[in-house]
């Protein structure tokens, strides 16, 4: 028998209905259907989340390296912060042979750890070449988000205060409209999303070639490079 061709239109709305109906929000199907399909090509969903584009992730390195280093971090975690100058060592250590992909996975009991990841998101969106940059400037300001600080802010005063932090990097209109954006709202529940289907429960979290390795925040240079060298 001959295959049944169903037109695009239609494919994609059976998915956002089907992404409705495993458990995703009218908004976030809304969202979804705003990535849409471009030449053709759909975004779809076999589960809970839409198939996207491109793989998950913030990457520095060459996509196409040998190794391949993962770190689920939240932007408000004492231990993410401590890791991440290494990890960024790593990448020019290795040059083109390593690959760093950062996935935000914000903690619910870090208050304002959201609203942060959105913000690597705006930053990302603008075009900025220095997100990681952003990022380390991010964590160096855990701070000012955390403890009692933390704890009277309201969410206007955590965007004013990314914003500031931001302006190296993007202007303070682009940020703020970034922060209202819904497909970067989007794109930050689906990183969070994607982690939890990674198996990921706290940060940060390191993945080599797809195996969590069971590395400590405190890993210098040389405890990297006994586990990575082997691999080149």
């Amino acid at each position: 028998a001959e295959p049944l061709l169903v037109p695009s239109e239609m494919l994609q709305l059976f998915l956002i209905a089907l992404l409705s109906l495993n458990g995703a929000s009218s908004w976030e199907a809304n969202a979804a259907s705003s990535m849409g399909t471009k030449s053709g090509s759909a975004i779809s969903s076999i589960s809970n989340l839409p198939v996207p584009r491109t793989p998950p992730g913030f990457k520095l390195g060459l996509p196409s390296a040998g190794v391949q280093l993962e770190v689920f971090v939240d932007f408000l975690c004492p231990d993410s912060a401590a890791a991440f100058p290494t990890l960024l060592d790593l990448v020019a250590l290795y040059g083109s042979s390593l690959c760093l992909t950062v996935h935000a996975f914000p903690l619910p009991y870090h208050r304002s750890a959201f609203l942060a990841a959105k913000s690597c998101f705006v930053v990302s969106q603008s075009g900025s070449s220095g997100l990681f940059s952003f990022m380390a400037a991010l964590f160096q300001h855990i701070d000012d988000f955390s403890g009692e600080r933390g704890e009277n802010q309201t969410v206007s005063d955590v965007i004013t205060g990314l914003a500031k932090i931001s302006a190296s990097w993007i202007s303070e209109d682009e940020f703020y409209r970034g922060m209202d954006d819904s497909t970067i709202e989007w794109a930050t529940r689906f990183a969070w999303k994607y982690s939890c289907t990674r198996g990921v429960y706290g940060t940060p979290t390191f993945v080599l070639n797809g195996v969590v390795v069971n590395a400590s925040p405190s890993w210098t240079l040389s405890h990297w490079k006994k586990v990575i060298d082997p691999l080149v």
